[in-house]
């Protein structure tokens, strides 16, 4: 029988509960704060996390270890998830809420249009108002399903965040592919953002699908949209997410050389 001890708490975290009217659901948000944040007026670039149960103590301790090291600037790091009372409960609502298209035997999926607008009306305007944001300065990380998302934030209403990690993205399930390129913006047009792609060389089953992605947004030239990829050797699909995210916040958040 395992003993009853209180849990291991995150420091410097806050957690808020808000039910969204958009997607009829409740999401809490878990928001890590830097260490000068208290003591300062600033308003801090904000690196929202998709997945949060999973996810968010990865991005916020890793995000802490990369400030120190001054590999990237200080940030707010925000988690998105629900409230639970174990982390392993989490994943029911990943396709309902991060696929833009119905997958194949789940009658929930397909209602990233939703979430989306979630995030623009009801979490985001939250966060800017309980927090010290700037909010010409946000980024998205999401993994798997949520890698889908970002590249879909990206693509069809990008003026919400500025900077995208999309590790091992699910950019085709089960022979569908989630992203229509009828929809992206025109060839040539300015979408400003950054954007950084991962996938694991031993990932079967989306790296042949990543690749010829990344071929059709490069060929689309867009203006003002800066991206690199990786091959992380080794890695599967999962197991990717760690060495993706450390190499997807360098590359999103170094700030530029001068041109």
């Amino acid at each position: 029988m395992t003993a009853h001890h209180p849990p291991v708490v995150l420091l410097d975290t806050h957690a808020h509960v808000v039910h969204s009217a958009v997607v009829g659901d409740d999401y809490e948000l878990d928001v890590w704060l830097p260490p000068g944040y208290d003591s300062s007026s600033t308003r801090y670039p904000v690196l929202y996390v998709l997945d949060a149960p999973m996810a968010f103590g990865l991005a916020a301790q890793s995000t802490m270890i990369s400030m120190f090291a001054q590999v990237v600037p200080e940030m707010i790091v925000v988690g998105i998830g629900q409230p639970l009372s174990t982390a392993y409960a989490w994943g029911p609502n990943r396709a309902r809420d991060y696929a833009p298209v119905r997958v194949p035997d789940d009658d929930r999926s397909g209602h990233a249009a939703a979430f989306g607008e979630c995030l623009r009306t009801e979490l985001v305007p939250f966060v800017d108002q309980e927090y010290r944001t700037d909010s010409h300065d946000r980024g998205l990380w999401g993994h798997s399903f949520g890698g889908v998302f970002a590249l879909h934030s990206l693509l069809e209403r990008p003026p919400l965040f500025t900077r995208f990690i999309a590790t091992s993205p699910a950019v085709v399930e089960q022979g569908l592919a989630m992203l229509d390129p009828s929809r992206w913006p025109a060839p040539g047009s300015s979408l400003p953002a950054r954007l950084f792609v991962s996938i694991g060389s031993a990932d079967q089953e989306y790296r042949p699908h990543v690749e010829p992605f990344l071929a059709e947004l490069a060929a689309r030239a867009y203006a003002d949209l800066r991206v690199e990829s990786a091959v992380l050797p080794g890695h599967g699909h999962v197991g990717a997410a760690p060495a993706g995210f450390l190499a997807g916040l360098r590359s999103v958040f170094t700030p530029l050389a001068p041109a």
